[in-house]
């Protein structure tokens, strides 16, 4: 899902849609992903 996202968003940034920039980034912020320190 991350990549998903990440992905989205670099094709958003290479055609200069900065507000969709920052909308991906929201959703990168809000998504339930687990960090490397999270799987102690």
């Amino acid at each position: 899902m991350c990549a998903a996202l990440c992905r989205q968003r670099e094709e958003a940034r290479a055609v200069g849609n900065s507000r969709m920039v920052r909308d991906w980034n929201d959703e990168l912020r809000n998504h339930p992903h687990r960090r490397s320190g999270d799987w102690k």
